[in-house]
């Protein structure tokens, strides 16, 4: 088992941001004018679920990194291949018009995120990006060297690509966030299941009525973020099977994912990843670790994958 950590430079103590007290001076003298609460009807009418009976479910860019140049010092990722099958699979199933990359240089990555950007997704119902790397915190690896994860998210916001604006747009991340080990703790009350209870991997386990006018959102709404692991953290990957987070990931979203709403089942991920692993590497000091992945969720109305009637 190894883990997706990158070489990361370590901070400076006398490190400090560059923000002056003088903008939370200018934010405290701002005074924000608070709608009165909608009536009780109004919320009633509200849609709590994504419209997702567009023409197409939207694309799903798969991007897979296994080799890297010697000069960003990067091992290759053994198992990630199998990763990015499975994926791949698991979101055609789901509808998704699905495309994977394989070891783009950064300046390659780039010419594909900026091609889907100025597609026309309006008859697309969301959009999703799978990040499979080497990384540390904020950062993933291409072939040549790392790049910011926010530079990836930034190119599909409602300002950057309008037919996105008030649909999901998903990022699942496979990759580390530090070289700190999770060593776990034993719980003694409060959890009342067992390793032998769970599954293997593998196995399956509109606009607001009531607001006049035109629906704004703000420009950081109805992103979500799956990653593998919480930030400071190794991410592990099984050279045969693939990652933890993979593994979960598939088997739940071919079982459940075309009924399920998308929240409840990353929860599922996450407490299968969290139970059912431990790596065993070989090495007393690095055997026995477990992993926590992390949701971030910024969408503002439930998410299904239903089967689309054609």
């Amino acid at each position: 088992i190894m883990s997706d950590q990158a070489a990361v430079e370590q901070p400076n103590k006398d490190d400090a941001t560059d923000a002056g007290p003088s903008i939370f001076k200018r934010s405290s003298q701002v005074q924000p004018a608070f709608p009165q609460p909608l009536p009780t009807a109004a919320l009633e009418d509200i849609d709590v679920e994504y419209k997702m009976d567009h023409p197409s479910r939207g694309f799903c860019l798969i991007f897979n990194h296994v080799n890297f140049l010697s000069s960003t010092h990067q091992p290759t990722r053994e198992g990630s291949d199998v990763d990015a099958s499975n994926i791949e699979n698991s979101f055609r199933r789901l509808g998704f018009d699905v495309r994977t990359f394989r070891d783009l240089t950064a300046s390659s990555l780039l010419d594909v995120l900026r091609e889907f950007r100025l597609k026309n997704h309006s008859n697309n119902d969301c959009f999703a990006v799978v990040l499979l790397s080497h990384g540390y915190e904020g950062h993933f690896y291409t072939k040549d060297r790392d790049l910011p994860i926010d530079f990836v998210v930034r190119q599909f916001k409602p300002d950057a690509c309008k037919t996105l604006a008030g649909k999901p747009k998903l990022f699942f991340i496979q990759a580390c966030r530090g070289d700190n080990f999770d060593r776990g703790v034993e719980v003694t009350d409060g959890e009342g299941d067992t390793l032998d209870a769970l599954p293997p991997a593998g196995v399956g386990v509109g606009s607001g009525a009531g607001i006049s006018g035109p629906l704004r959102v703000p420009l950081e709404s109805d992103f979500f973020f799956f990653y593998s692991t919480p930030p400071g953290y190794f991410s592990w990957r099984n050279s045969q099977r693939g990652s933890w987070f993979g593994q979960q990931l598939t088997a739940l979203l071919d079982r459940h994912g075309d009924r399920m709403e998308l929240q409840h089942l990353m929860l599922m991920v996450q407490r299968l990843v969290s139970s059912a692993y431990a790596s065993d590497t070989g090495e007393p000091e690095s055997t026995g670790m477990k992993q926590m992945p992390v949701t971030v969720s910024q969408l503002r109305k439930l998410l299904y994958f239903r089967p689309k009637q054609h």
